[in-house]
């Protein structure tokens, strides 16, 4: 019963039916305490958490997750608790606190890389992605991103994967190219397995860039994502990751401070 409430409750989340998705997961909690279901418990307050940061209550989405990663401790369930550590090192991300995102994000990967969760790395290495192009560290941002993407797409994750491409956006919007940014984003906003938080931030992001093109090629660009889809961007933006890469490598090569620079980054991934 508690994983129908769990499960349910993610299906409005992702809807943006936030009340909705509320009173499933509260109604979960009652269910897991009454059977003392300690992992159904911990889901729960999980998804209450993710309530939370989308409504902007950061301490009580904070509270959330911390309750969920303990109780994962005590259950020793290192799926759940590196989920835990991702969304507290998202949520740490969002209210600016870099370094220790960082380190939250960086232990959910190497547990999930330990225990072979490769939805989990993929989501792992997205949000690591967007936490380089947060600090400006948009070369890592590329090879954390299309590891995601290329994982998300193997394993056939596609609501991972549209939250990938919605990194890439971020990342080609930050290194100045307007116009595959904005073809990702309409891409995401109008896709079916979007997540509404992610439309939101789409659709915001779309609307800053809106005014660094003139209007005639924006009209044109977003006619050209309506007809794309997940299968045909992957490719493609897999390949301008994977150019991006290739020229900071070559970069790296004639610059001994910036190849030094990297092999730290490896050393510590």
């Amino acid at each position: 019963m508690s994983f129908i409430c769990v499960n349910q409750g993610r299906v409005h989340f992702a809807l943006g039916n936030y009340a909705e998705a509320s009173q499933l997961f509260y109604e979960g909690l009652e269910t897991c305490s009454q059977f003392s279901d300690q992992n159904g418990l911990a889901w729960c307050c999980s998804g209450l958490g993710s309530i939370a940061r989308c409504q902007a209550d950061y301490p009580e989405a904070e509270r959330h997750f911390r309750h969920s990663l303990e109780t994962f401790r005590q259950t020793n369930s290192q799926r759940g608790f590196a989920s835990a550590l991702n969304q507290l090192g998202h949520l740490a991300h969002i209210r600016g606190d870099l370094r220790n995102a960082k380190q939250l994000l960086q232990d959910s990967l190497a547990i999930r890389r330990e225990i072979g969760y490769r939805r989990g790395i993929a989501e792992s290495l997205d949000h690591l992605g967007k936490l380089a192009v947060t600090i400006g560290q948009l070369p890592l941002a590329a090879e954390y991103l299309y590891k995601a993407l290329q994982t998300a797409t193997e394993i056939r994750a596609t609501a991972i994967a549209v939250r990938v491409l919605f990194s890439a956006a971020q990342l080609f919007a930050a290194s100045g190219q307007v116009e595959p940014a904005v073809e990702l984003l309409t891409l995401v906003h109008e896709h079916s397995a979007t997540e509404q938080e992610t439309r939101q931030q789409a659709q915001q992001l779309l609307a800053d860039l809106e005014a660094r093109l003139p209007s005639q090629p924006m009209a044109q660009l977003e006619v050209t994502s309506r007809m794309a889809t997940i299968a045909a961007a992957t490719p493609k933006i897999l390949a301008e990751l994977a150019a991006g890469l290739a020229a900071d490598r070559s970069l790296a090569c004639t610059d001994p401070k910036k190849k030094r620079n990297r092999s730290n980054h490896r050393d510590q991934t």
